[in-house]
């Protein structure tokens, strides 16, 4: 049951970052319903069991921290609100872990 909410996950996913390149490409907008979807969509797969609770922290720690610098971009006029939304959306989904601190 665990693999078949995965990969309905994985495809809501996929679906979910095709809708915002279409509707980025066509309106240079990206709605903030999709940036929620994809946050929401994280919950939804961490009360599924796919990710341990044990990691939501590192999880959150890297959303926040990568809508912090895209924010930070936005201020500087180099990408939109709607990017920096979307980076800290994407980026809570990998999570913090010591190996993505390696160099």
């Amino acid at each position: 049951m665990t693999h078949a909410i995965g990969a309905l996950g994985a495809i809501l996913f996929l679906g979910f970052l095709v809708a915002v390149v279409w509707w980025d490409v066509r309106y240079f907008r990206i709605p903030n319903l999709l940036n929620a979807a994809f946050a929401g969509l994280f919950v939804i797969a961490l009360a599924a069991g796919a990710y341990p609770k044990d990691g939501l922290w590192g999880h959150a720690g890297a959303g926040l921290l990568a809508f912090g610098v895209g924010m930070i971009v936005y201020f500087q006029g180099w990408a939109g609100g709607g990017d920096a939304k979307l980076l800290g959306a994407l980026i809570l989904w990998t999570g913090w872990t010591v190996d993505s601190l390696r160099l």
